[in-house]
């Protein structure tokens, strides 16, 4: 569903979103797209409905909750306010836009409650509004894109957009520790990145008042939008000049959005694709992401996601797809000629040694086991703790694979170990420190002895060359003592010649 979210300038005026998070932004968007039409002084969203308005991936409602909750504290701290009509007098109207936020866990609901007179701000379909597609919006990675998107949309018919980096700074809300170093790394170069799938063209250009950047230029040119249509929630917005590649980075970054997509991923999908239907590879994914999400003992969930994909790994589910069989008839028939040459998606779940795999083979007991105190080991009895184990396992289990026991153990075992460096080794690295130490102190004092030496002899040499360059009245020449007339001169006037020309010889 292709959604536009549609604003009344005046709501960009009035509204300064400040500190919130990618997904807020998307949930707000969302919000506006359902608020924009409706006459009602009250909204309501099925979760589903909002998840997929606002590209919601995680599967746990927990989370989802709480960004809502986020959302709405952050929306009742942006106090609108407008002139009222004893405004000459400094009379003044405050407000803001959705009074209440009701969330039901139970029913699965959202009502928002919308203070309708002042609903133009988002229900005006006057021409003075801008249009956002809200799919676009919610596939920006960054939350600065994602503001500097909200921007430069109001400025779509010129192609550019000029900040006073005051300006800047306040519209993105940027940190004020931030310099222009942290700005480039931080917020330029992620708009940039975020940005090619949505400008055909995008141009940074600073602009320099002597050597600090005064202002900064956005050039861009942008031809997504189309004429504004009512259309039915139902429309679905299909590229089909893509092709399956295309269209699978595409689904990963719109399903995706907060797992930084890379070339390794990339290269990964279309091996993927290779022998496998479009489909049953956006299956793949969307099991290792539930996976990824619902296991408690992953703490990293987006970097374990991706560390899946780039694995080459594939956890083992313990259900299968209802059409699992029939996709993998499909598959045999398109790929019968290429099976020796190309891997599926069995071949890859089958290949490595994974964290469910492991966790399989780890007892309930062990899973359980509260370590309430670590102990503190050398790296040595560590080591033989370890093979102890291992040794151990493989006397009363069946299982023999060493690579499967030593993840096992550093599942269940490792955590009950604090690895210490042993006292005399660290005594001894404390003697090699002052050792070290003591030897720096002398060097210094060595230094600070040779700079004094340094500065007696330039002394003394500074007086030796005033001696060897003191000259005399025989060292005169005879013609610099006449006056300007060329007469010789003779008496006082001689001598203060002499005197001045000698004090200029021996500086």
């Amino acid at each position: 569903m292709n959604e536009i979210v549609k604003y009344h300038k005046d709501f960009e005026k009035k509204l300064v979103l400040k500190n919130f998070t990618a997904s807020e932004l998307n949930f707000l968007m969302a919000i506006c797209t359902k608020v924009r039409d409706k006459k009602e002084d009250e909204v309501i969203f099925t979760f589903e409905e909002l998840k997929k308005l606002s590209k919601w991936v995680k599967t746990d409602n927990k989370s989802f909750i709480k960004s809502l909750q986020n959302t709405n504290k952050k929306l009742m701290a942006l106090i609108f306010e407008m002139p009222n009509e004893e405004a000459e007098a400094g009379g003044v109207t405050q407000f803001v836009l959705f009074p209440t936020f009701d969330i039901f866990p139970a029913s699965k609901i959202l009502k928002v409650a919308v203070n309708t007179k002042f609903a133009y701000l988002l229900n005006n379909l006057s021409n003075n509004f801008n249009q956002y597609q809200l799919q676009e919006f919610a596939s920006l990675k960054s939350v600065y894109s994602k503001l500097l998107y909200k921007e430069l949309m109001l400025f779509k018919d010129t192609g550019y957009r000029i900040f006073k980096i005051e300006d800047f700074r306040k519209k993105l809300d940027i940190p004020e520790k931030y310099r222009m170093t942290n700005i480039k790394q931080k917020v330029l170069t992620p708009i940039e990145e975020d940005f090619k799938h949505i400008f055909s063209k995008f141009e940074i250009v600073k602009i320099k008042n002597g050597r600090d950047i005064a202002q900064i230029r956005f050039n861009f040119t942008y031809s997504n939008i189309k004429p504004v249509e009512v259309v039915e929630d139902t429309e679905k917005v299909v590229n089909k000049n893509i092709g399956p590649a295309g269209e699978l980075e595409q689904y990963f970054k719109t399903t995706f959005p907060d797992v930084n997509y890379t070339i390794g991923h990339k290269e990964v999908l279309e091996k993927l694709l290779q022998n496998n239907s479009l489909e049953y590879v956006k299956q793949y994914l969307k099991d290792q992401w539930e996976y990824s999400q619902n296991d408690n003992n992953v703490l990293n969930k987006l970097a374990y996601f991706s560390s899946l994909i780039l694995g080459e790994k594939s956890v083992l589910k313990d259900y299968l797809p209802a059409d699992y069989e029939e996709k993998k008839a499909e598959e045999r028939n398109r790929n019968q000629k290429g099976v020796n040459t190309l891997f599926s998606l069995k071949d890859l779940a089958e290949k490595d040694i994974t964290d469910y795999e492991v966790r399989k083979n780890i007892t309930p007991e062990q899973i359980e086991q509260q370590v309430l105190l670590k102990v503190d080991v050398t790296e040595e009895e560590y080591n033989k703790i370890k093979q102890d184990w291992i040794n151990k396992q493989k006397e009363e289990t069946s299982n023999s694979d060493l690579k499967v026991l030593e993840m096992i153990f550093n599942a269940s075992q490792s955590k009950k170990y604090n690895v210490i460096v042993p006292e005399n080794e660290l005594n001894k690295k404390l003697k090699e420190m002052q050792e070290v130490a003591e030897s720096l102190k002398k060097l210094e004092k060595e230094i600070e002895k040779m700079q004094k030496e340094t500065i007696k002899i330039n002394e003394e040499t500074s007086e030796l060359k005033k001696e060897l360059k003191k000259f005399t009245e025989e060292d005169i020449d005879p013609a610099l003592l006449v006056s300007k007339s060329g007469k010789k001169l003779t008496g006082n006037a001689r001598q203060v010649k002499i005197e001045k020309i000698l004090s200029e010889l021996n500086k």
